[in-house]
């Protein structure tokens, strides 16, 4: 079950009682829970000239202030 919050998904997993979902939901407003992304796993070796940009690693790449960044959006099929 994913809860959608500002356009960020957060997966829940657990008990679907009373309490687990109380915890849950005051986790998220807290904003101390870690967002879903779909998204393929960070390449280990990723120190070419071109970097690959994944879902997990967006926001530390692409966002970065201190980086200029051009990025290319392609579909692989």
């Amino acid at each position: 079950m994913c809860f959608v919050e500002q356009g960020l998904k957060y997966r829940y997993e657990g008990d679907f009682t009373l309490a687990a979902l109380t915890e849950f939901a005051t986790k998220m407003l807290a904003k101390e829970l870690t967002p879903t992304y779909k998204s393929e796993a960070v390449p280990v070796k990723n120190d070419a000239p071109v970097t690959v940009v994944v879902g997990n690693n967006f926001d530390s790449i692409v966002l970065d202030p201190t980086k200029d960044v051009m990025l290319e959006v392609y579909a692989p099929w």
